[in-house]
């Protein structure tokens, strides 16, 4: 009588962890830097306490994942700057103005939308400040000078990414209070120890 409804509850503790994307983690994290996360469990406690309080597929939904979208969008660039060797340094906070981040020496705001207003809104107000977007704002600026489109990192993959990541971790919270998170270490530790023993299958040591 417990073991099958905490099996099933830690399976889904698994599977809403697994729809979660590391980008769209860390630019929650940094955007609410103040917060001082420690765990994800922090941090699933605290989006859903305070940001996810509405329906999915809701317009309110949908805002708020054009929101922090942005954020998952600013990671992926510049997590792609720093493995093509460029020094990049980013601010404490998540909402520095101007600026998202400075590349080489040189401050650079990102933009990871399918709106070309939104760029040209910083190039007026900012004009020395280089934009770097996504690829879906090729056509708009593929040969400005202030404009770098980076053509790996799309605004509707980091939307579906972020929209996933959001759905993890609220169907996380449902589930992650009634399972102390040291017995999901110590039943992990224990069925991948005796895995690589021999002593259990992969398919049996993942379920279990």
């Amino acid at each position: 009588d417990i073991v099958i409804p905490s099996s099933i509850a830690l399976w889904d503790v698994l599977y809403n962890i697994t729809k979660m994307d590391p980008h769209a983690l860390k630019g929650i994290a940094h955007l609410h830097h103040s917060q001082q996360f420690e765990s994800l469990r922090d941090l699933a406690d605290y989006m859903k306490e305070n940001i996810i309080t509405m329906g999915e597929g809701t317009q309110e939904w949908r805002q708020m994942i054009h929101k922090y979208k942005g954020y998952t969008g600013e990671e992926a660039i510049i997590e792609k700057l720093q493995a093509e060797g460029h020094v990049v340094e980013v601010p404490g906070s998540g909402t520095q103005e101007r600026y998202d981040a400075v590349v080489d020496g040189q401050p650079i705001n990102i933009k990871i939308t399918d709106n070309p207003a939104y760029i040209h809104e910083h190039l007026d107000k900012y004009p020395d400040i280089p934009v770097y977007t996504n690829k879906e704002m090729a056509g708009a600026f593929g040969d400005h000078p202030m404009v770098t489109v980076v053509q790996d990192v799309s605004a509707q993959d980091m939307f579906h990414e972020t929209a996933d990541t959001m759905e993890g971790i609220d169907g996380l919270g449902n589930f992650i209070d009634h399972i102390p998170l040291v017995t999901l270490v110590i039943s992990t530790l224990k069925n991948t120890t005796r895995f690589v023993e021999g002593k259990k299958d992969l398919a049996t040591a993942c379920e279990h």
